[in-house]
């Protein structure tokens, strides 16, 4: 992916995904935000109802990683919302103060 199409990329997901939520900025990259739950069960929704996709949900506790659910794991594709429905659910039974923060994919035509 180009730096171009990294930032409409980005420009989208703030526009159709982020907007009115507490994103936490990731420390170690720029281009990551964090989430507590309740803001990411929105995020979830939102890119649901985008139709856009998720390859990767990454959770974090105190700024340390914690957990990572892909894709992959649940033999399917990014634009499956069974699979990060069920990882999210999955992450939550933890009950701890957990901050998510996912990798997503677009495609080139919604940017």
């Amino acid at each position: 992916m180009t730096d171009e199409q990294l930032a409409l990329k980005h420009k989208y997901l703030n526009k159709h995904i982020f907007y009115g939520l507490n994103k936490i900025p990731d420390v170690e990259t720029s281009s990551m935000v964090s989430f507590e739950e309740a803001d990411f069960s929105i995020v979830l929704d939102r890119v649901k109802a985008n139709s856009i996709g998720i390859y990767g949900i990454e959770v974090s506790i105190d700024g340390e990683f914690y957990s990572i659910k892909t894709h992959e794991e649940y033999s399917t594709f990014p634009q499956d919302a069974e699979w990060f429905t069920a990882a999210f659910k999955s992450l939550t039974e933890y009950q701890l103060d957990l901050r998510y923060s996912a990798s997503y994919y677009v495609a080139g035509n919604l940017l």
